[in-house]
Formats: structure tokens, C-alpha cells, sequence
């Protein structure tokens, strides 16, 4: 059995244009299809100008409750993150996806709390995986991250060191992050007390920290996510048997490389020590 697949990414920002996201969406894309043979009809894309609050909705749906049992199935998104006012948060503001119509009103946007009501309509036994490239993407449920890089099976995270060549001459005003500054003005609406929370059987890589800013890097000759170039780096080596062993290597050279972003992963536990798109007997 062969999980599905979606690729969100925008670049095409009215107000702030972003340069590497959907170089992240192609780079994936190949990663499925070469290393893990996932044929193009179950790969499905959403990019740029498509990705409107509307069509990312539709498609975040259609992903969760057409994803088959046996094995993982990920959806993948690039783009700007932001933040909106909400109860019990101790900052007094939640995390949410920024489709390439934000405005910053609560109908131009995909929060934490939207995106955990979507996934309680999956299959109670369907595996789902979420790669979030995004600012802020370690605030989008509220359970524990795990961020602290470790040793696995005597394998120090200095001998998968990843190579990366990065353009000293892109100019400090000329990095991008993947952040959108909410407006001043309210939301117009008073935000749901509900805590927003990952179902079981859901895993999600997040590319930063609840607080932190994702960058939109030139690496290898080309922009792309930081955090999307590492990962998929790691994985076309095969040198990572978990997802946990994945975000330490990743994390890694995320800071041995100069980005201030920390990766984490959240979700179930139980999932923690599963291989990337492994089938699930």
C-alpha cells in the first residue's frame, strides 16, 4: 500500500514574495518520487496563486480523508507563517499558515487550531505526516517538541554532517524569512479557548520554533527553506533510520551552518522512532 501525497508552496506573495518555497515543493516532489516511489498520481500540488485559503483548505481535506491505511501519507507546505490574537496562549497569540491571500482576517488564514479540527476527520488508523516550513511552525499544536539533538546507535551527529554551499555575497538585506507581521487592527472576531492539539496517529516536522523565523536561504546556487534543504538532504543519504534520528541530524546542521531556527517534531509519541514514509504493518 502506498501512501498520498500534497505539496503546498508559495512564492508569489503580493506584499512579501518569498524566493525558495516552491523549489522546496519540486525538490520533495523528487525526493517521492525517486527515493520512496510514489507514482505522480498521488502526488498532488497547490502552488502559488492556487494556494488561496479556500483551495489549501479544500486540499488539506481531501488529503486527510483520502489517506489510505498501511502507510505514511505527508503533506508538505513552504510559505509564510504568522500569528493572531487567542485565548490561553501565554503570549496571548496563536500560530497559523499563511496562504497566498492572507490578510491577516480570520477568514484569510489556516490557524492551529483549523488546521487540528481538519485532521479529527481522518481515519482513527491512517498515518499522516506534516512537513511545516514555515515561521512560527513549532507553535501549530500544543503538544511537547523535541528538539534536543542526541547520539543514535553510536552514530555522533558529526559523522552526518551535510554538505551545503551557501552564497556569501547574498547580502544581509537581501535574506528573506518566511514571516508575515500580523496587521495592528484585530481579527474581528474573539479566538476559540480551545487548546489546539495533534490527533493520534499524526506527526508533524516543524521547520522553528513557536517564536522563531524560518529562513528562505540561497543554497547550492538557488534559493530554497533551510530546514526543507537539510531534510531532504538527509534523507537522499539514507544515513537516518527514524524521524526522531532525522530532525536531531537536521537540527544539527541547521545551527553548525548559521541558522537560528530550531526544527522540532510533535505529535505521537508512539511515531517518534518510525522511519520517513515507512509502510506500517
Amino acid at each position: 500500500m502506498t501512501g498520498i501525497a500534497l505539496l503546498t508552496a508559495i512564492n508569489t506573495y503580493p506584499n512579501s514574495p518569498l524566493r525558495g518555497c516552491v523549489n522546496d515543493a519540486k525538490n520533495m516532489g523528487s525526493l517521492l518520487r525517486d527515493q520512496y516511489d510514489m507514482d505522480l498520481d498521488v502526488v498532488r500540488t497547490c502552488l502559488d496563486f492556487r494556494a488561496t485559503t479556500h483551495g489549501m483548505l479544500d486540499r488539506i481535506k481531501e488529503w486527510v480523508v483520502n489517506a489510505p491505511l498501511g502507510a505514511w501519507s505527508m503533506w508538505h507546505h513552504s510559505g509564510h507563517g504568522s500569528t493572531y490574537p487567542r485565548l490561553l496562549e501565554a503570549d496571548g497569540r496563536g500560530e497559523c499558515i499563511c496562504p497566498v491571500d492572507y490578510d491577516g482576517s480570520p477568514d484569510r488564514m489556516i490557524t492551529d487550531e483549523t488546521l487540528c479540527d481538519i485532521l479529527r476527520l481522518k481515519h482513527p488508523d491512517s498515518k499522516l505526516l506534516i512537513v511545516l516550513d514555515t515561521c512560527f511552525s513549532g507553535g501549530m499544536d500544543r503538544s511537547e517538541q523535541l528538539v534536543s539533538p542526541r547520539e543514535h546507535d553510536g552514530v555522533t551527529l558529526a559523522d552526518v554532517l551535510l554538505p551545503c554551499e551557501r552564497d556569501s555575497e547574498v547580502s544581509a538585506a537581501d535574506r528573506r524569512y518566511r514571516y508575515i507581521r500580523p496587521p495592528d487592527r484585530g481579527t474581528g472576531k474573539i479566538t476559540s479557548s480551545i487548546v489546539a492539539q495533534l490527533p493520534p496517529n499524526v506527526i508533524v516536522l516543524a521547520g522553528a520554533g513557536e517564536d522563531q523565523t524560518g529562513a528562505d536561504a540561497f543554497i547550492d546556487h538557488r534559493y530554497q527553506g533551510a530546514f526543507s534543504f537539510f531534510l531532504v538532504s538527509a534523507l537522499r543519504l539514507g544515513l537516518v533510520d527514524s524521524l526522531q534520528a532525522l530532525i536531531d541530524v537536521v537540527a544539527w546542521n541547521l545551527s553548525r551552518n548559521g541558522f537560528s531556527q530550531v526544527p522540532g517534531l510533535k505529535g505521537d509519541l508512539a511515531l517518534f522512532g518510525a522511519a520517513f514514509m515507512s509502510e506500517i504493518g
